[in-house]
């Protein structure tokens, strides 16, 4: 049973890691548009101790680095959870049989 259980969680982890990788390259090369998580607005008003209000324009690519960013973090939190998920797998199919003690036999 335990290597039944080790097999279905190395493939879940190894489709984790292979989606995320494909995710990931589609986004790199533009075929595949990262999550809009962050839309600033393209001017920043900040204000001076002195009572002045100082806008300072944006250039639009600002939320495309920062969309981009959340996403290659969020892809390699991916990666590193399906490897977790594949090792924990290895480990229970490695895992050396295990008789039950059997009562009544002299040890």
């Amino acid at each position: 049973m335990d290597k039944k259980i080790g097999y279905f969680l190395l493939i879940c982890g190894l489709g984790i890691v292979l989606a995320s990788s494909i995710m990931l390259w589609k986004i790199f090369y533009g075929t595949m548009q990262p999550p809009q998580a962050f839309e600033a607005d393209s001017v920043i008003t900040l204000n001076l101790a002195s009572g002045m209000a100082v806008s300072v324009p944006l250039p639009p690519h600002i939320n495309r680095f920062a969309n981009l960013s959340l996403s290659f973090m969020l892809m390699f939190f991916l990666v590193m959870a399906g490897g977790k998920i594949g090792g924990l797998g290895v480990k229970l199919i490695n895992k050396p049989p295990t008789t039950p003690d059997k009562p009544g036999k002299p040890t």
